[in-house]
């Protein structure tokens, strides 16, 4: 098994076991104090973000030794062990949107499979590159993506 796919297993692992609890086994009909409710929705929304956080470290630095678009991928898929059970609707959906730019981006990727280094540093050469027309709209729907879950925290 490859170095970083021994890694994103492990991740992966830690994430399904460490996440599981975020809101599975808690009722709706259980949210009747409007302060535990509260509670129950902030929590499920710092374990969204704290999954993305470890996801997307991995994700930055797996193009080291992988293609972008593989990275991606797999930060994509370990976005999906996100448990919205006990989110605002609002933020779920904004999350789903922002995997959703990120798995536009793929298909872009995939043209440049041997470029390699740290996520943000290739992103600067696709900038710059011949093909920025393509990548920067790419590249502003996930950032405008991830402008609506920061909203969608603060309601």
């Amino acid at each position: 098994m490859h170095h970083f796919s021994l890694h994103w297993f492990l991740l992966a692992i830690f994430a399904l076991h460490f996440f599981s609890g975020c809101g599975v086994n808690r009722q709706r009909s259980n949210l009747q104090n409007p302060q535990a409710e509260s509670s129950i929705l902030q929590t499920c929304i710092e374990n969204a973000i704290a999954l993305d956080d470890s996801l997307g470290k991995v994700r930055n630095h797996a193009c080291e030794t992988l293609p972008l678009a593989i990275a991606i991928q797999q930060y994509a898929d370990g976005l999906q062990w996100i448990d919205y059970t006990t989110c605002p609707l609002k933020f779920s959906a904004a999350f789903e949107a922002h995997r959703q730019a990120w798995l536009q981006m793929i298909p872009y990727l995939q043209k440049y499979p041997e470029h390699r280094g740290e996520m943000h540093y290739l992103f600067g050469e696709f900038e710059k590159g011949p093909d920025s027309a393509t990548f920067k709209p790419l590249l502003k729907n996930i950032w405008d993506t991830w402008a609506v879950i920061e909203e969608a925290m603060k309601d």
